[in-house]
């Protein structure tokens, strides 16, 4: 964050993603694990993480169930690894972002963990802020 502000990205726009953790496909998502992975039985366990049934408690304190068995997308929310695997998915689109240049079409770095997501701009008018001896 410290290079970034040093090379003159001092706006910041504050974005997250709505239902991000519920939209999750899993197949794609196991896809971008086992990419990674090819331990089989770690696939597997992972595999069986995102078919856990949530129980929460609606805004009235009833209990609700979500994900189980028949689930297609979404991460456990609060879920200790959904995290990591929601920066594994992301990185689809920070790859994309890095590959087809759109750094330098819109003078901006995405910073991201997880749904939250920080992009930075430069300004026109400014150049660097930091000088380094």
């Amino acid at each position: 964050m410290h290079k970034l502000v040093c090379e003159g990205y001092t706006d910041v726009v504050d974005a997250d993603l709505s239902k991000y953790f519920d939209s999750i496909p899993h197949s794609e998502l196991v896809q971008c694990v086992a990419r990674r992975i090819v331990d089989r039985d770690m696939l597997r366990l992972i595999k069986m993480w995102l078919k856990v049934p949530v129980e929460e408690r609606d805004e009235n304190g009833k209990p609700r169930v979500s994900g189980g068995k028949g689930s297609t997308c979404g991460t456990p929310q609060g879920g200790v690894i959904s995290p990591l695997l929601a920066n594994l998915y992301m990185n689809r689109f920070l790859k994309y972002w890095r590959i087809t240049g759109r750094s330098g079409v819109f003078r901006a770095q995405v910073i991201n963990y997880a749904d939250d997501c920080a992009p930075r701009a430069q300004r026109a008018e400014e150049g660097p802020m930091c000088v380094t001896a």
